[in-house]
């Protein structure tokens, strides 16, 4: 081989090569004036070097000193293909980037808006607008390159099941949307929103997928029959499960509970705070930070005291017993002093709450009463119980009044008091004995 065919191999191989470096070290830069940084500005700088380099290497291919029957194949068979598929790619990177721009220009201006429907909107766009982008790239391309004629015969069904996805992904887009959105206000999304979305798309996907089928030209009725059928048997085969499956459709109607609840079986057998309400179970954080998992048949059949319900402010009684020997209105101005402190001061207390003490018994060693508290929830109410056991325990201290122990008195017959002095096993003489247990 001489220099001359040397330098002609050399010099389009050399040139590609700077073609390739210059891309590679000016994209960036230049993309990165145009484009935010991120998976964007990456996404546009693949496809323009992708694009760019395949220029240069169709220029070095048509450079290149090759013999007539390979130039013949280059510019005759792959020319049409190597120009359609370039057009398919810039095509799509630019209809991407067009997209990207007008939906950010219209999502500033649905912010100004007081409806949430454009915003919705909006979000339901963007996928299907990336299918119509890719469809018509494809039929671009289709037109531009030598396909077979049944290629281009198939593009009007190919059309069809493509409209059919688009709407789909429209209508999923705009009820996820919905959704999101009436978790913020509806208590019956934000407990089973989970299950209605996943409902609800499965009914439209499978339903697209029928009308797909249908599209390209298959029978679906033996297909309706086999999915009822099959219903039938999953049915009895997974009885609990669509039961537990129902069981948490009817919580999501019924709202016994919602996500953030604090309830209570009344078996006491478990009490937590209802985490997530799902289509087969509930999960429940427990004052223990335990998880546990109930399955909704059996939650919807349970006896639940709801203490979040109507409101989560609780309301508590505390039980305290004194002395019969008591000053008892000295006793009720105490305990409604103590008590109205811890709730005016008490972090977990309702300050603009003022307690009731009544007296309510008589018992076997003191006289009863009860003091009505009010605390911000359920779980917080023990702390404001165990602040005002312990302040009114001082006060009572310092106050000389005595909360007695149990006591019983024994009332002894004369005749077997005497038998006892006589035997000597009487620790006192001609009185009553006294027997003091304490608890």
């Amino acid at each position: 081989m001489d220099v001359e065919s040397i330098v002609a191999w050399a010099l389009p191989s050399l040139g590609l090569l700077l073609w390739a470096i210059v891309l590679a070290v000016a994209l960036p830069r230049i993309l990165g004036r145009f484009v935010a940084p991120g998976r964007l500005l990456r996404l546009a700088i693949v496809g323009a070097y992708a694009a760019l380099f395949a220029v240069g290497l169709w220029l070095w291919a048509v450079a290149m000193p090759f013999s007539p029957e390979v130039r013949a194949i280059v510019t005759d068979e792959l020319e049409p293909w190597f120009w359609g598929t370039l057009a398919l790619i810039a095509f799509i990177i630019g209809a991407y980037l067009l997209l990207r721009f007008v939906l950010g220009f219209l999502a500033d201006k649905a912010r100004t808006t007081s409806s949430s429907v454009d915003d919705a909107v909006l979000a339901a766009v963007r996928k299907p607008a990336h299918v119509l982008i890719l469809f018509a790239g494809i039929a671009l391309w289709i037109e531009l390159v030598p396909t077979p004629a049944s290629v281009s015969a198939s593009l009007g069904t190919l059309g069809e099941v493509v409209l059919i996805l688009v709407v789909a992904l429209f209508t999923d887009g705009v009820l996820i949307a919905y959704f999101e959105k009436r978790k913020e206000s509806s208590r019956v999304f934000a407990t089973a929103g989970g299950v209605l979305q996943a409902m609800t798309r499965v009914v439209i996907f499978v339903f697209a997928a029928l009308m797909i089928l249908a599209a390209i030209g298959m029978t679906i009725t033996p297909i309706i029959a086999s999915l009822g059928v099959g219903s039938l048997a999953i049915g009895l085969a997974l009885q609990s499960t669509l039961e537990d499956f129902i069981s948490g459709l009817l919580i999501a109607a019924d709202q016994p509970v919602t996500v953030g609840d604090f309830i209570e079986l009344t078996d006491h057998s478990l009490a937590g705070t209802v985490v997530r309400i799902g289509w087969r179970s509930t999960r429940i954080q427990t004052l223990e930070q335990t998880r546990v998992i109930v399955p909704n048949a059996v939650l919807a059949r349970a006896t639940i005291i709801n203490r979040s319900r109507p409101s989560p402010v609780l309301r508590f009684q505390a039980s305290v017993g004194v002395h019969y020997d008591s000053n008892l209105d000295r006793v009720r101005h105490v305990v409604h002093e103590v008590a109205l402190a811890i709730q005016r001061s008490h972090p977990h207390a309702t300050a603009d709450f003022t307690p009731v003490v009544t007296f309510v018994a008589f018992n076997d060693s003191s006289i009863d009463l009860k003091v009505w508290l009010e605390a911000t929830d359920w779980i917080h109410h023990f702390l404001v119980h165990d602040a005002f056991i312990r302040r009114l325990h001082e006060r009572f201290a310092a106050e000389g009044i005595v909360i007695p122990f149990p006591i019983r008195t024994l009332d002894i017959p004369p005749a077997v008091q005497r038998a006892l002095d006589r035997l000597g096993a009487s620790p006192t003489a001609g009185v009553k004995a006294a027997v003091v247990d304490q608890a």
